[in-house]
């Protein structure tokens, strides 16, 4: 090889080492990019299961306070349906009284015309 071949052979690598630590440093750049935005995201998701996990919560919470309302609701509907017998009971009750009165009345006098 000559003194010429050696000397191009030379700059050649040079120049090959030069491009390579250009893109090298591109390349951490990027990565340090890459880790800050996937440090952004983690800490976003975090965020984001901590919610959904309060949401959770406050849901099981409300379900709660609801399934104790609709005991209520079901034990006053059942108190109102034991009064509406009552109530049926006595009208009827009031109702045959009547009915009773009527046909005495029909019975004992006789409309006259």
């Amino acid at each position: 090889m000559t003194s010429e071949q050696m000397q191009s052979t030379m700059e050649f690598i040079a120049a090959q080492q030069a491009k390579f630590e250009t893109q090298i440093e591109k390349l951490f750049e990027s990565d340090t990019r890459l880790r800050e935005q996937q440090a952004t995201l983690t800490a976003a998701l975090v965020r984001i299961a901590e919610i959904v996990e309060e949401n959770r919560k406050e849901s099981d919470r409300r379900f709660a306070e609801l399934a104790e309302s609709q005991k209520a609701t079901n034990k006053r509907l059942a108190e109102l349906a034991e009064a509406g017998k009552a109530t049926d009971e006595r009208l009827n009750v009031l109702i045959h009284v009547v009915e009773e009165h009527v046909v005495r009345r029909r019975n004992g006098k006789k409309r006259k015309k």
